[in-house]
């Protein structure tokens, strides 16, 4: 079963890269002074706190947050949420229908952005899809860390 589900989430990975090459973004980092591109910046989040999830590592998930974020405790409580139920997330990604730049500098980026998360998990033995909620409109800000990691401030909407 643990292969069987495994495979779900290798195909639905497959399936989001092979279905979207051309429209993927440049995922190497800015040069200094340069403005970073919104949607490079949000996929290189995201997928690092896939890994996070994944790995269920509370502590590298709360790293990608600025320190004291709710976003931050909110994330942390679902995924410990997942573990206390038996539940480990196999696959999981964020699919980001629109990003709207509303203020960017070296630094710091605010962005309004329609997205979702979708992927599964496996717990006592079976493959569990997690929830997919409906594409939802948010207000994000993120931060350049000291090590140059972007790291989100606040969520909102």
């Amino acid at each position: 079963m643990v292969r069987i589900c495994v495979l779900l989430a290798l195909v639905g990975t497959a399936f989001r890269v092979c279905g979207t090459a051309a429209a993927l973004p440049d995922r190497r980092p800015a040069a200094p002074g340069a403005l970073p591109d919104p949607l490079a910046v949000l996929h290189q989040w995201d997928d690092a706190r896939a890994a996070a999830w994944l790995r269920q590592d509370e502590s590298g998930l709360r790293r990608l947050y600025v320190p004291g974020s709710t976003a931050a405790r909110t994330d942390v409580r679902r995924l410990r949420e997942y573990s206390d139920r038996g539940v480990q997330v196999v696959d999981l990604h964020t699919q980001i229908f629109s990003v709207r730049v509303l203020g960017r500098s070296g630094g710091s980026l605010r962005l309004v952005i329609v997205d979702r998360a979708v992927g599964s998990g496996m717990g006592r033995q079976r493959c569990v899809a997690l929830p997919v909620s409906p594409p939802r409109q948010r207000t994000v800000e993120l931060h350049r860390g000291g090590g140059g990691a972007w790291l989100v401030a606040s969520v909102s909407g």
